[in-house]
């Protein structure tokens, strides 16, 4: 029913989700969103939350949160597996991975094989730059300024800092991204992006729309 209702809610936004018009949601058996593996990720209510959000800000950060959660479960795994090995040297690489949320993220985005859709985000962040989108622009200075290009080897990694970029300019606005409030044209790069987006939380999941 809530999906039902999230389609009914989204036909009518500026970028509706790629999935609202589709027939079919193919679930993978082994897929992370229902993998009893991990039953304490709530995986599905993240899901299930991005697919209500029709605000295009929030809806952009509910699926942030979905591969948020995905490299917070890789830290956490990694410290369980050699804590009473190594307590005091697997805490400080623990502590050290969550202080550097982009690099955890480009880590977690290889380990899941999300190279492809991470370039493809990437390659449409360029188009809506190039074609003067003042958000776009901020963003680029942002990460010129901080030199975070230079943690990034390829397009895949630089579509990883781009994301990573707009959810600090949404959430943290102002201490290390722009503040997407003040860009009247922000929303016009998410909802450029989102389709994108959208299927690199789905690709993560295991989830396949047809």
């Amino acid at each position: 029913m809530r999906v039902y209702i999230a389609c009914a809610l989204l036909e009518a936004i500026p970028s509706a989700p790629s999935w609202v018009n589709r027939n079919q949601v193919q679930i993978a058996t082994n897929a992370r969103l229902i993998s009893a593996q991990s039953p304490n990720l709530n995986y599905k209510e993240l899901l299930l939350e991005a697919i209500s959000e029709f605000k295009t800000k929030w809806r952009f950060i509910s699926l942030y949160r979905v591969l948020e959660h995905g490299y917070l479960s890789e830290i956490f795994q990694t410290l369980t597996n050699s804590f009473f090995s190594a307590p005091k040297d697997s805490l400080k690489v623990a502590a050290e991975s969550v202080q550097n949320e982009l690099m955890q993220f480009v880590s977690f985005a290889e380990a899941a094989s999300l190279q492809n859709q991470f370039e493809a985000l990437y390659d449409e962040f360029e188009l809506v730059k190039n074609a003067g989108n003042q958000f776009a622009l901020a963003l680029e200075h942002s990460i010129q300024q901080g030199g975070q290009q230079t943690q990034t080897k390829n397009r895949w990694q630089a579509g990883v800092l781009v994301c990573y970029k707009i959810r600090c300019a949404i959430v943290h606005a102002g201490l290390s991204a722009p503040v997407y409030d003040v860009y009247p044209d922000g929303p016009a790069l998410l909802e450029a992006l989102l389709p994108t987006f959208e299927f690199v939380a789905l690709t993560f999941l295991g989830v396949t729309v047809l």
